[in-house]
């Protein structure tokens, strides 16, 4: 896995380590998933998913893990680091999710499900929009 800078070498340290990915999820995501996936079980998958055009601006991460009832589950976790802040973050994280679809689709595959994170370490306070919110403006 290609490291871009400092940032993305924090993050692909942190999260490829099993236990830290693990608790990560347990903290993050809501208890209705979490009692859905078998996270005794994870798994990484190394090839790269994003354009290459994309890539440059975004740390890819995939996650193999078993559904409770056993049937396989590719979850992608979509990493992307600001220290600018942006308003328009939600179009390019959208932007990203539909070039991933779109290359599920050519190889055949239904879409995964796909959990972007966003981590924000700027000066500026941070206000999130929802894209309802962008999209009425």
């Amino acid at each position: 896995m290609k490291k871009h800078n400092p940032h993305d070498q924090f993050f692909i340290q942190t999260f490829t380590d099993e236990n830290n990915m693990r608790v990560f999820l347990k903290n993050t995501l809501p208890p209705e998933l979490i009692e859905l996936i078998d996270l005794n079980i994870i798994e990484y998958e190394t090839d790269t998913h994003i354009d290459p055009a994309l890539h440059k601006n975004v740390t890819d991460l995939v996650v193999k893990t078993l559904a409770n009832s056993g049937m396989p589950v590719d979850i992608y976790f979509l990493f992307e680091h600001k220290s600018v802040y942006d308003d328009n973050i939600l179009f390019q994280i959208l932007r990203y999710m539909v070039t991933i679809w779109e290359k599920d689709l050519k190889e055949g595959k239904s879409p995964r499900i796909i959990i972007p994170f966003i981590f924000y370490h700027g000066k500026k306070k941070w206000e999130m929009k929802k894209l309802s919110e962008m999209l009425t403006a």
